[in-house]
């Protein structure tokens, strides 16, 4: 919610939606941004995302990709140096990511093009 300043039930909303959208036979994909203030937490917040995901379909966490997010001209005067630390969180978030999939997956099924997940 930090980076959107969305309220966290919108969030819910969402995978909410999603869930639904999954039950209507729709082949669905979706990417996730990971910016935080800061790591202290960051381990269990990717993981509870990840059973969250799982609760909608056991397999959706491997049709969710991460989605870089950089710097892009627009925004960089408005920028402090929180909405730069929370850049550099991104990637320590993400090897939470990767490290809960290869904790729930097998390498074979994570090895398998996205589009060959079933759900």
């Amino acid at each position: 919610m930090f980076n959107t300043k969305a309220k966290p039930e919108l969030f819910e909303q969402q995978l909410s939606l999603f869930g639904r959208y999954l039950e209507l036979g729709i082949d669905l994909y979706g990417y996730a941004t990971f910016t935080a203030l800061d790591e202290v937490n960051i381990s269990l917040e990717v993981a509870t995302f990840v059973d969250r995901l799982q609760e909608i379909n056991v397999n959706l966490p491997l049709r969710v990709v991460p989605l870089e997010v950089r710097l892009f001209a627009p925004v960089r005067d408005r920028m402090n140096s929180r909405h730069h630390h929370a850049i550099k969180v991104q990637w320590a978030a993400v090897e939470c990511w990767k490290a809960e999939l290869e904790t729930r997956f097998s390498e074979d099924l994570r090895a398998k093009p996205i589009h060959e997940i079933a759900l």
